[in-house]
């Protein structure tokens, strides 16, 4: 045997010494993912393929990534340890934004499952039904998740991780005197990964209901009904669940609409404090206009950052408090058919101390920090859709509009 053919061997038993290494079969994998969610990047009979996207991966995920023998001459790339499927959908779709990759699924115990950051849900009109929908980032396509025969869908609330959600229905609308009744409400919570839907409650006729999710991470429903023996009185009903659907012991309140008025649901309260403690937005009112000033703790200082002769409505932040998201409306809401709403939605860079966009022109409705991305409700007279802006690259991604409308909590009334 010649030295040449001697080098040839030794560098063949070296690239199968890596293979074996980078190449598990789909037990070895399992073990690492098992009860935990995964990425599943690429299927191809190539392995030069397939080292090709892992060498682009390792930027982003140096520990972690796997090839996966499928089968015979079939490799996949695996990244898992995910504890949801939200978070393994939002590192993917960060991945896929910056056109690392084409294309992924997310998968469970090695199956494929529902993606809860890649669909984002929505309500909006299936032959004139208000429904549930999802909009897939990835695809851009809209997809009818649920839509009963009699059951209007009033409101939408999404767990944090998006795969399941509460939303109560309604068999219209009609009066009884001069109160507008709602018909035949119902709560029901609807489990995506399981294609389940729950019916938790039926709760009758009523005068109002809102729903929203308290700072005890519970969903609650606010129900009022009127007293069938004595007009002047109302009873308000206070429903909660945990995100499981548990339910939670029932309250109730009553009132004189003499004494005490309607109780109507309470405004937004604005998040002036960032979630981690590093920055706080301050107000002040001077010479008709809101100041408002930005306080960072850590590096001890304080800035005026922008100013409006509107009411601030809402304040929201970004997970990693870097970006916040402030609402303003204006004071005077009496406008006139077709005059342009002057309400804005204003995004602050509190790294860089810099207002970097202002949406104006609608009303701000509904809004959804999700990843990179904020999804809001834009309405006006009879439009109603729904924008995406990825506010760290400051880029309008899309607007998901709906036939008769669409929105992320609610449809207009």
């Amino acid at each position: 045997m010649t030295r040449r053919s001697i080098i040839k061997i030794l560098i063949t038993i070296i690239i199968i010494s890596i293979l074996c290494t980078c190449v598990g079969d789909t037990s070895d994998v399992g073990k690492i993912t098992r009860n935990r969610f995964a990425i599943s990047f690429l299927e191809s009979n190539s392995l030069d393929e397939i080292e090709k996207l892992l060498s682009k991966l390792e930027n982003f995920y140096p520990d972690g990534i796997q090839i996966e023998k499928v089968r015979e001459n079939k490799y996949r790339l695996i990244l898992g340890g995910f504890t949801t499927s939200f978070e393994a959908g939002k590192a993917a779709y960060e991945l896929f934004a910056d056109s690392i990759i084409s294309s992924y699924s997310i998968t469970y115990n090695n199956k494929k499952v529902y993606d809860g950051f890649a669909n984002v849900l929505f309500l909006g009109y299936y032959f004139g039904r208000p429904s549930v929908y999802s909009y897939n980032l990835v695809t851009k396509r809209k997809t009818l998740e649920w839509s009963r025969w009699g059951k209007k869908v009033f409101t939408l609330n999404p767990n944090e991780n998006n795969i399941s959600a509460f939303i109560t229905t309604t068999g219209g609308i009609y009066k009884k005197g001069s109160f507008p009744l709602l018909r035949d409400v119902q709560i029901y919570q609807l489990k995506f990964n399981d294609d389940q839907t729950i019916e938790l409650e039926k709760l009758g006729d009523g005068a109002q209901l809102y729903t929203y999710w308290n700072k005890n991470n519970l969903f609650g429903v606010n129900f009022t009904k009127l007293d069938t023996l004595n007009p002047r009185k109302i009873e308000q009903i206070i429903y909660s669940f945990d995100k499981n659907g548990l339910s939670k012991p029932v309250e109730k309140r009553r009132y004189d609409l003499l004494k005490d008025g309607f109780p109507f649901p309470a405004e937004k309260i604005p998040l002036f404090n960032s979630p981690g403690g590093r920055f706080r937005l301050r107000l002040v009112s001077s010479n008709n206009l809101i100041d408002i000033y930005l306080k960072d703790f850590e590096e001890r200082s304080e800035q005026l950052i922008i100013s409006t002769s509107n009411r601030i409505k809402d304040v929201r932040w970004s997970n990693n408090q870097n970006f916040a998201f402030v609402v303003t409306e204006k004071i005077d809401n009496k406008r006139k058919a077709g005059k342009p709403a002057a309400d804005e939605l204003i995004i602050l860079n509190a790294i860089s101390k810099k207002t970097t966009k202002i949406f104006s022109g609608y009303r701000f409705e509904n809004l959804l920090v999700h990843g990179k991305l904020l999804f809001f409700d834009e309405r006006l007279d009879n439009i109603a859709q729904i924008a995406v802006y990825d506010y760290v690259k400051d880029k309008f991604i899309t607007t998901v509009t709906n036939y008769g409308g669409c929105g992320l909590n609610n449809l207009p009334l």
